[in-house]
């Protein structure tokens, strides 16, 4: 993303993938920067681009540590560095005063700022001194801009060499996705890149692995892309015909975990190896959530929501017990603590997984916490949902107005748009129109705070489910009342509106991030009804909900609307979606947007423009479809479209879609002519 924000901006941008041997002297690591920014250099056309003497002068010096012509090398650390390789005097240290003039020259030949992205650099922990020196080499420079992507284990480093580190640097934490449907797009994207099919996507992922994964990873990018790169290659070696988390892809991923790790040097690892899985529910339940609760506060959520349907309460403080001697927990006044650091949570929940036990160390607030612990009540139930929480230490919010603004009614002045009413509606948008869910409140009080917490029945007609819905919820109630909680549940039928009520409704609020959030679902809707149902009249409906919601053009699926009013020829429309998908879309990712564009173009008998824009997707990086208008003259000579599934080359259509191009332009002179 920060790539991509630089090139934006015509940065030009360096990337550095770092590794153990990289950092071993000062040589091997400065060879690799000083290597990457000149490469960058060249490809953006400094000292006459790759194409130059400057160019392969430089190679040539690379290869084989000598130069055939001096004049055509500027760069006095090319020199430097080549020489020492060749003689092998691996110990040399490039002079920081010729790095920083010759990192100042490629600066003056481009023209531009350079941004040098550094990945992997928890590897920089290993050799304090290169820290040092790259904060001497650019601590005063201009036109360059570093970034460094590493896990909070590097940061204490870095906070002492460049003391403090907020001075010269902003920290940006990238925490976990918000919802599942980036956890969906992380998972899916990349397969979407490789030209599969939109079925061969969905049959390589399917629905329940990405809840899995969801539920696994904690929503955190890097787990989910360790889990997907582990599995693909699962597949790609023919050990797996679609991604699933078993006994074999859990232990494979531990594996990779433990590359670069000696576990043995690990007390805590060697020793959970040998655990029962029953300490690791009692991890869990301790500090897995949180580690901000008293013990006894860990206790009074476990009893609340299973009984001692796990353990009894000298059973589970006995486990904890034991989990403090073997030095995975701390307990503490306020709290329980875990011993571990980020390696070993990430390692230990793998582990777990492997031994059919759920840990997730995600280090919540002890709210959060709590209405997680609550969220939890919804996987046990088919068709439940939770959708928000809220402490309520003041005595309970009136969520009336909100449930009576869904409904149609003017939301009060004084009402705050709490992630409820967000939540409501994400949560019905799906269902059919004019039919009901059932919204239930969960209330508590007592010694863990006081709260509500909020889930959508998604089938009030399901007698058998409402049942079984009903029975948790009471021995959740009577659990309360032995720890000193007191549970009361209240529930409203509420009909689900139409999209273009949804829309109205948010467009009147006037809210920002409410109408962000639901133009986005409105879009993911369309995708829905259109390619995966096939119901297009459902997916013209929530098109034109979307409409309304000005944040909708900024959506992906811009480009899908576009095509659904260009399938009604709805020219002038879908002219306004499909600009906004190019405006918008990365570079590499236009061509189906761009052979749209020209096949609307042909449509409304502009034919150069037609011609340009397929010219232009003819070039683009290609990709994948799940539906595309064919292009071609019939035996009337007459432009015509039909739609095909799943095309397996975009290219193929590109060129029978520019030679009816052609032919219908060559139909149009001959016409002239005659006249």
């Amino acid at each position: 993303m920060a790539e991509l924000e630089a090139k934006r901006r015509d940065f030009c941008c360096v990337r550095i993938n770092l590794n153990e041997g990289d950092v071993r002297t000062d040589l091997d690591f400065f060879r690799k920067l000083f290597h990457s920014v000149l490469m960058a250099a060249f490809g953006s056309g400094a000292y006459g681009g790759r194409k130059s003497p400057t160019f392969f002068s430089y190679l040539e010096l690379n290869a084989s540590g000598t130069l055939s012509d001096l004049e055509q090398m500027p760069l006095i650390c090319a020199i430097i560095i080549a020489s020492a390789v060749k003689s092998g005097n691996i110990n040399l240290n490039v002079p920081d005063d010729m790095l920083q003039e010759d990192l100042i020259n490629i600066r003056s030949e481009l023209k531009k700022p350079i941004l040098i992205l550094v990945d992997e650099c928890n590897v920089l922990r290993e050799n304090r001194i290169i820290l040092e020196k790259l904060r001497n080499i650019f601590m005063n420079m201009t036109g360059f801009m570093l970034m460094f992507a590493a896990t909070d284990d590097f940061f204490p480093v870095m906070d002492e060499v460049f003391s403090p580190i907020m001075r010269q640097f902003k920290r940006i934490d990238i925490g976990p996705f918000k919802g599942e449907d980036d956890v969906k797009q992380c998972i899916r994207g990349p397969l979407e890149r490789l030209l599969l099919s939109e079925r061969d996507v969905r049959n390589l992922a399917p629905s329940p692995f990405i809840s899995e994964v969801e539920a696994l990873s904690g929503r955190k990018p890097y787990e989910i892309q360790l889990i997907c790169h582990e599995l693909f290659k699962r597949c790609q070696e023919g050990k797996s015909k679609r991604f699933s988390l078993n006994l074999n892809t859990l232990e494979s991923i531990q594996e990779v975990l433990a590359r670069g790790q000696n576990i043995n040097d690990r007390p805590l690892l060697k020793t959970a190896r040998k655990m029962r899985s029953s300490l690791f529910q009692v991890l869990d339940a301790a500090c897995g959530g949180t580690e901000q609760l008293d013990i006894a506060d860990t206790w009074r959520v476990e009893y609340l929501l299973n009984g001692e349907s796990r353990w009894n309460e000298e059973q589970y403080f006995k486990n904890c017990s034991e989990l403090e001697a073997l030095g995975f927990i701390r307990v503490e006044p306020g709290a329980v603590s875990f011993c571990g650091d980020q390696f070993d949570r990430i390692y230990l929940k793998y582990l777990a997984r492997s031994k059919a036990a759920r840990l997730s160390l995600a280090g919540l607030s002890a709210d959060d916490f709590i209405f997680a612990s609550f969220g939890r009540v919804a996987e046990e139930l088919e068709g439940l949902r939770p959708i928000a929480g809220a402490r309520s230490d003041g005595g309970p919010q009136d969520i009336t107005p909100i449930i009576d603004c869904i409904g149609g009614a003017q939301l009060p002045t004084d009402c705050d748009l709490t992630p409820l009413f967000e939540g409501i509606l994400l949560g019905v948008m799906y269902q059919d129109v004019g039919s009901s869910v059932r919204l239930f409140e969960l209330r508590f009080k007592g010694d863990i705070g006081s709260g509500q917490a909020w889930f959508i029945w998604q089938d009030p007609e399901h007698v058998a489910g409402l049942k079984k819905l009903r029975k948790r919820f009471d021995e959740i109630r009577k659990n309360g009342t032995k720890v000193q909680t007191e549970i009361e549940i209240l529930s409203w039928d509420l009909r689900v509106p139409s999209p273009l009520e949804v829309s109205n409704t948010v467009q009147a609020l006037g809210d920002e991030h409410l109408a962000t959030r639901v133009a986005n679902e409105l879009m993911d809707m369309v995708q829905f009804f259109y390619v995966r149902q096939r119901d297009k009249m459902r997916a013209m409906e929530v098109a034109k909900a979307a409409f309304r919601l000005q944040q909708s053009r900024l959506h992906p699926s811009a480009n899908n609307v576009g095509y659904l009013y260009m399938d009604h020829r709805d020219f002038d429309e879908a002219r306004l979606w499909l600009q906004a998908a190019i405006q918008y879309a990365e570079e590499n990712e236009q061509q189906l947007y761009l052979y749209n564009s020209g096949v609307l173009y042909a449509l409304t008998g502009d034919y150069v423009a037609a011609k340009f824009e397929l010219s232009r997707a003819k070039e683009q990086r290609q990709v994948g479809a799940s539906c595309a208008q064919r292009l071609y003259v019939d035996e009337n000579g007459k432009l015509m479209t039909i739609e095909v599934l799943e095309p397996p080359s975009l290219l193929a259509l590109i060129d029978e879609a520019l030679d009816a191009i052609s032919a219908m332009s060559e139909q149009s002179v001959t016409y002239q002519v005659l006249s």
